[in-house]
Parts: structure tokens; sequence; C-alpha cells
């Protein structure tokens, strides 16, 4: 009976750290971190778990535009990571790079992808978002051919480690194509968009997959006329 107890619990902690996710990602942060919140405070000793929530909250916080209270709650998840010797956070690195990046701290958040890189990390599409944000970093500082290089690893490693159908293939392909397309190369632009489409991605994602790659398409015929 005690196991069976134990198991339940364990179940209904989960559900609760998914539903609050599952609010995120219907844009409901407030929601979702208010969730998060409660959780935190009603289960302090399920440390794993508060890490994730953490996480999870740190999100929410910077959809929200409150960098700095993201950024705490993120290093709570850090340090709880750290006490239980997880392997969980290169992950953390690339949130504080994602939200260094809102807050328009470039160097910060080059400092930080690139410290998540040098973390044993066993997920390719993981590695390849921590370019993708040391890419950017780079190309708000005016170093666009690092950034370049930055951008080819991620896409040579979805390449390598995914199949072109995957999801998660189409999703990284689309954020390299969009940070090409903010470069204005748009020739790599199009080829990672047409590689998002032709993925399983959500229809929604796949179209808009589809307009970018026409939109940067004509950008592109516009500028090799101006070339000639």
């Amino acid at each position: 009976m005690v196991v069976f107890i134990g198991c339940n619990l364990h179940i209904q902690a989960q559900d609760a750290l998914a539903e609050a996710v599952y609010l995120s990602n219907q844009g409901a942060y407030e929601a979702s971190d208010s969730m998060l919140a409660h959780y935190i405070d009603q289960h302090p000793q399920r440390k794993y778990d508060v890490a994730r929530a953490w996480y999870f909250r740190s999100y929410n916080l910077m959809q929200l535009g409150q960098f700095e209270e993201a950024r705490s709650a993120n290093d709570k998840s850090i340090d709880l990571r750290a006490q239980l010797r997880t392997m969980d956070t290169a992950e953390n690195f690339l949130r504080h790079a994602q939200i260094d990046l809102r807050a328009g701290l470039y160097d910060q958040a080059l400092n930080d992808a690139q410290q998540g890189m040098q973390m044993l990390i066993e997920n390719p599409v993981l590695y390849a978002e921590l370019n993708i944000a040391a890419a950017h970093a780079l190309y708000q500082t005016g170093q666009s051919a690092e950034a370049i290089n930055y951008l080819q690893t991620a896409a040579d490693i979805i390449q390598v480690e995914l199949h072109p159908k995957e999801a998660l293939f189409g999703h990284t392909s689309l954020r390299i194509a969009n940070l090409y397309a903010r470069m204005s190369i748009y020739e790599q632009a199009l080829r990672h968009y047409l590689s998002a489409f032709s993925s399983s991605m959500d229809n929604p994602s796949r179209g808009k997959a589809l307009i970018l790659s026409w939109y940067v398409y004509h950008r592109q015929q516009l500028q090799k006329d101006k070339s000639q």
C-alpha cells in the first residue's frame, strides 16, 4: 500500500509539471508560472522535479520580459542540479543564453552558450541550439564570419544526427534559416527553410517555413539584381 501511494504521488507530481508545460506552450505563461511556483512550495523534497520546475519557470519569466527573475529561476535550477550531479545543466546554460539574447546582453549570451558546449551533451538538438545561440550573439556584435561558422556547425549536427523527416530536424532548421535570413544570406536561408518545410513539423510551422522560403527567394532575386 505504501508503495502504491508513493507511485501515485509521483504520477500526480509529474502530471502537475506536464500541465504547467502545456499551459506555457499555449502561451499562458502567468498561469503556468503560478502553477510551477505552487509546485515548488508544495514539494521541496522532490529536488529533481523542483529543479525542472525552476527551469520551466525561467522560460515563462523570459517570455513575460522579466529577465532578471528568469535568470534567477534558472540559477536555482542549476544549483539543484549541481547538488544532484545530473547531466542536465547544459540546457540551463542554453536558457541563460536565450535570456541574455532577449535582454540584449550579447557578450554574456555568447559566454553562456560556450559554457554549455563544454559540458557532456548527449542530445544533438541541444548542442545545435547552443551553436545557434552563439551564432546569434556573434552576429549581434558584428562578428558575422564567426557566426556563420557556428551556424554551419549546428546544421552539420542535425544533418548527421537527425532524420530529415523528424519534427526536431524541421524546427531546428527553421531556427537556422531565420538567422541566415537576418544576416541576409538568402541562399542558405532558403535551403534551410525548404528543409524545414519537408520535415514532419506541425502544419502551422510548415506553413511558416513555406511563406518564409518564398520571402527569402524574392529577397535573393533582388539581391542578385542589385549586384548585376
